[in-house]
């Protein structure tokens, strides 16, 4: 017998959140360990990037309910972030204050957690297309059988002036003679 998926009811409780927060944790401690002067630059500048990602999957979640595309967006915010966190983490390497086995643990765990955003993000956008298509398929086929008899079928009928009391109403000819 199958095991019924949870549902989800937090960001949270999300896989990829989870993994991107136990990541930032120990990305977070080991830039405490910074040179003073990187303390509010490089240190700073990775510190932040790395709990956005965290950050969007939150507030885009939180939105989820009154707009699915508003979500997506959201992720390929975290999306640009673990991209922003991975070149941080090169500079650091690169500058010496991180050691080439924590750079290497560091980019692998964020490379995974890029994999699943996409994932996140184009199972969602998959949704919301499907959602797009049952909403609007059958407007669509009832509009596509109006329109076979013209764009001007979608229009009332056009009623000539004076004839309903509404419009310009004719002015009287008074040289004309009867």
């Amino acid at each position: 017998m199958e095991k019924a998926a949870a549902y989800i009811e937090h960001a949270r409780d999300l896989e990829v959140y989870k993994r991107a927060y136990a990541v930032s944790l120990g990305v977070h401690r080991a830039t405490l360990a910074f040179p003073k002067m990187e303390q509010y630059a490089l240190a700073d500048q990775l510190r932040r990037s790395n709990k956005a990602i965290c950050a969007n999957l939150a507030e885009g979640f939180a939105k989820q309910t009154r707009s699915k595309p508003e979500f997506a967006r959201f992720i390929s915010m975290a999306i640009g972030s673990c991209s922003e966190v991975e070149t941080w983490i090169s500079y650091a390497f690169d500058l010496e204050y991180i050691t080439q086995a924590q750079r290497d643990e560091w980019l692998q765990s964020y490379a995974r957690i890029y994999g699943m955003l996409v994932n996140l993000r184009e199972k969602l956008s998959s949704s919301v297309l499907q959602l797009f298509n049952s909403l609007f398929s059958t407007a669509w086929s009832r509009f596509s059988r109006i329109s076979a008899y013209g764009p001007r079928a979608l229009l009332p009928p056009r009623i000539p002036p004076g004839q309903n009391g509404c419009g310009r109403q004719p002015k009287p000819n008074f040289n004309r003679v009867s």
